[in-house]
C-alpha cells in the first residue's frame, strides 16, 4: 500500500545529500539538499533499471503523481512476469530453423541431419509440446533394431529441437531431454587400424591397387599419414594455407573439429609429395576442376583395399601408438593429432602448441613412414 500522505510530504526535510522516499509500486520523492523534491519513477523492463521524472512537488501532487506513475508504467514489461507470446510452429518448421542457426555444419554434417529428418516423418506436422517422451523411446527402439548410433542421433536431436523450442518460449518445461538415457548402451566397433610394425604390409596392398587412380589414391593415403589430420581436413587443405619458409600448413579454425587453429609441420617427406605430385590449389584434389572432393580419402582407402585393415583414421592411431612407444612428449604427441590434453583453466595459463618438439616428432614419423614405404612406392620419395 501507498506509504506517502500530504502530510508526511510537507515534514520532509533536506539534508546534506539527495535521498528518496518511496509511495510503492516503483514512485518515488526526492529531496535534494536545496529543499527541491521531484516524483520520480524507477522500474525495472527486461533485466534492466528504468527511471522516469514525474514532475515537480508540489506543483505535482501526491493523487497526481500516482496517476501518472501508472501511465507509465504501463510502458514497461516487468522481465519477471514476462511471458513470451506463443507461435505456432511445426516440428519441421522448428527443426529447419534450428538447423539453419547453426553456422558450423560442413557438407557431411548436412547430409547427417538430412538422414535424421528422414526417421521424423511422423513428428514433422505435429506441435513440439504435443511429443511424449514414450513416443520418442518408441521410435529409436525401432531405428536402433538396424541402426542404434542412428538411434541416439535421433533422440539427441530431437531434445535439441526441444531446448531450441524453449529457447524461444514456445514450451514452458522441457520433457524429451533425458530419452537418450533410457537407450540401450551401444558399444561399436571401433575405427579399424594395426599396429605399426604392419605398416610396410599397408603400403604393398596400395603398392597392388589395379586402379588408373593408382598413383592419386597413394597420394592421398602419404597426404593422410604425414599430416595425421582427420579426413574432412585433408580435404580442405588449399596451397595458400602451405607456409614454404617455416615448413607450416596452417589451417584456420573453420575447418578443424575443434574449432581452433592448427599448425602441422612439414617433414621432408610431406613437403617432397606435395611439391611433387600437388597439382592445384585443393590440395587434396585430382585436377584444378576437381572441387567436391566429400569421401574422397575413403574413396581411396576402398580402392586399395586397405579398409579391412585400416581406415583413414585408423592412420592417426597407428601414429600415436608409434609416438608412444618412441618415449615422445605426451603433450606434443597428442598436438600432433590437433588434440588438447590441457583442462580450460590450465589452457587459459597454458599456450604453447609445442611446434618444436612437434617438428621434431613429425619428421621422425616422416622417415619411418619412407623406410617402410620405399621398398614398394619408391616414386613418392627423393
Amino acid at each position: 500500500m501507498p506509504k506517502l500522505t500530504d502530510l508526511a510530504l510537507k515534514a520532509l526535510k533536506p539534508k546534506a545529500s539527495s535521498y528518496l522516499k518511496s509511495d510503492g509500486d516503483g514512485l518515488n520523492i526526492k529531496v535534494y539538499p536545496n529543499g527541491r523534491m521531484q516524483w520520480v519513477l524507477r522500474k525495472s523492463s527486461q533485466g534492466k533499471a528504468n527511471q522516469v521524472i514525474l514532475g515537480e512537488y508540489p506543483a505535482m501532487s501526491l493523487k497526481q503523481a500516482r496517476e501518472q506513475a501508472s501511465i507509465e508504467a504501463a510502458k514497461f514489461i516487468d522481465a519477471r512476469c514476462y511471458v513470451a507470446p506463443k507461435t505456432s510452429m511445426t516440428f519441421l518448421e522448428l527443426f529447419q530453423d534450428w538447423l539453419t542457426s547453426k553456422d558450423f555444419l560442413r557438407k557431411n554434417t548436412l547430409k547427417k541431419y538430412a538422414n535424421v529428418a528422414n526417421h521424423l516423418e511422423s513428428f514433422k506436422n505435429r506441435m513440439i509440446d504435443s511429443i511424449g517422451p514414450l513416443e520418442v523411446k518408441q521410435l529409436a527402439d525401432k531405428i536402433a533394431l538396424t541402426a542404434p548410433t542412428v538411434a541416439l542421433i535421433v533422440v539427441k536431436t530431437i531434445a535439441a529441437v526441444e531446448l531450441y523450442a524453449n529457447a524461444l518460449g514456445l514450451i514452458e518445461v522441457p520433457k524429451l531431454q533425458f530419452v537418450s538415457k533410457t537407450l540401450k548402451p551401444y558399444y561399436g566397433e571401433h575405427f579399424r587400424s594395426t599396429h605399426y610394425e604392419q605398416l610396410p604390409e599397408v603400403f604393398a596392398i596400395a603398392s597392388q591397387c589395379k586402379s588408373r587412380s593408382k598413383e592419386y589414391y597413394c597420394y592421398l593415403l602419404f597426404l593422410g599419414m604425414l599430416t595425421l589430420l582427420r579426413t574432412h581436413e585433408i580435404q580442405s587443405i588449399k596451397k595458400g594455407w602451405i607456409d614454404h619458409e617455416d615448413s607450416l600448413i596452417c589451417l584456420p579454425d573453420s575447418v578443424m573439429k575443434a574449432k581452433r587453429p592448427h599448425n602441422v609441420p612439414i617433414c621432408k617427406q610431406l613437403a617432397y609429395i606435395i611439391n611433387n605430385f600437388c597439382k592445384c590449389d585443393l590440395v587434396a584434389a585430382r585436377n584444378s576442376s576437381d572441387l567436391d572432393l566429400t569421401y574422397r580419402v575413403n574413396v581411396a582407402f576402398r580402392m586399395m583395399k586397405l579398409t579391412p585393415i585400416i581406415t583413414p583414421h585408423g592412420m592417426r592411431s597407428l601414429a600415436r601408438t608409434w609416438f608412444a612407444d618412441q618415449d615422445f612428449n605426451f603433450a606434443a604427441a597428442e598436438m600432433c593429432l590437433a588434440h588438447r590434453v590441457e583442462n580450460a583453466t590450465q589452457q587459459a595459463y597454458q599456450r604453447s602448441d609445442y611446434l618444436k618438439q612437434r617438428r621434431v616428432i613429425m619428421q621422425a614419423w616422416g622417415d619411418y613412414v619412407e623406410k617402410c614405404a620405399r621398398p614398394y612406392l619408391p616414386q613418392f620419395f627423393q
